[in-house]
């Protein structure tokens, strides 16, 4: 087991690397100087070359590509992601300021998505036509809805008409907690939907195919009553492509995160990358990318490690 940790992370550390040149050579392939962005953001009148020019050597623009790769790359291993060209703060400050935000929004929705999405798929996996198609069509619907749409219409519903709760904003959980987890349902909810959707749609597959295996008939066999059966033989053996699948998807939650957080005005990495592209904020915009493409590989390795518990098979392969 300790080996087969060994390779996921040193496969890891590879997929950082790729990951990492290519945002830095995809950002400076985008037209335009962020030089000229800045100085003309702070309303610098006439940008004339020598200011573009004072301000690229300061933003260390005006060094050959490969320096600024390397100097990039060093920056990465000793936590230093540079400074932001508009907000002149640290990077790593600014995600650390951002990251608990949208950290707390995807673990309430991966939680809220995991759970339904394995009740809902456990009870059309095993609980007839009826089940089955209604589950079926709603989480068809589910998927098919995007997720600024579905988080407008959750603003729609349960702010303006019915007025059960914010229409988004912010509180400090030690300073407001009934307000933070007020003004927080609704965007985890946007967020979880579609992911409970994936998650049942796999369950309930994954019930129906093992249902099917020589152990359960056995386990029937032997007078297990069938709650039992299901709990034991069943449910156990098929959550573990659901563990797997869970884990990719919880990825694509930090993607949704973006939208979900400017339409509730949370103050997470979405809405800081949104605001780091608009101003060709190239700093953040490169450790917003990096943090959520090494968040989303660390989960995969950790859902590795639990699929290789779940089936040792894995591990000796």
């Amino acid at each position: 087991m300790l080996r087969y940790a060994l390779r996921r992370c040193a496969v890891g550390i590879g997929l950082v690397w790729v990951v990492a040149t290519l945002i830095f050579l995809s950002l400076h392939a985008v037209p335009g100087d962020p030089a000229e962005v800045l100085l003309t953001g702070e309303g610098a009148g006439s940008v004339t070359p020598e200011a573009v020019a004072e301000v690229r050597a300061q933003l260390g623009l005006d060094r050959p590509l490969p320096v600024q790769y390397l100097q990039y790359l060093g920056g990465i291993v000793t936590g230093d992601l540079g400074t932001s060209f508009s907000e002149r703060e640290p990077v790593v400050d600014l995600l650390a300021a951002r990251l608990p935000a949208t950290a707390e929004l995807v673990l309430v929705a991966a939680v809220l998505g995991i759970a339904a999405g394995i009740l809902l798929g456990s009870w059309a996996g095993r609980g007839g036509r009826v089940a089955d198609a209604l589950v079926g069509i709603g989480t068809g619907l589910g998927v098919s809805v995007p997720v600024y749409v579905l988080g407008s219409l959750l603003v729609l519903v349960f702010a303006l008409t019915l007025r059960m709760l914010p229409s988004g904003g912010y509180r400090v959980l030690a300073d407001d907690p009934g307000g933070h987890f007020e003004r927080l349902l609704l965007p985890s909810l946007a967020v979880a939907v579609a992911f409970t959707c994936v998650v049942a749609r796999m369950t309930r597959s994954a019930v129906v195919e093992t249902a099917r295996q020589d152990w359960v008939r056995t386990g029937r066999a032997t007078g297990m009553s069938p709650a039992g059966v299901f709990r034991v033989h069943v449910l156990r053996n098929a959550l573990a492509p659901v563990v797997t699948v869970s884990g990719l998807e919880i990825g694509t939650l930090l993607g949704s995160t973006v939208l979900v957080e400017r339409i509730f005005n949370w103050p997470g990495t979405g809405s800081l990358l949104v605001d780091a592209v608009a101003e060709r904020d190239y700093p953040v915009v490169q450790g917003v990318v990096l943090a959520v493409a090494v968040t989303f590989i660390a989960l995969n390795i950790v859902v590795d490690l639990v699929y290789g518990v779940l089936d040792p098979r894995v591990v000796h392969r």
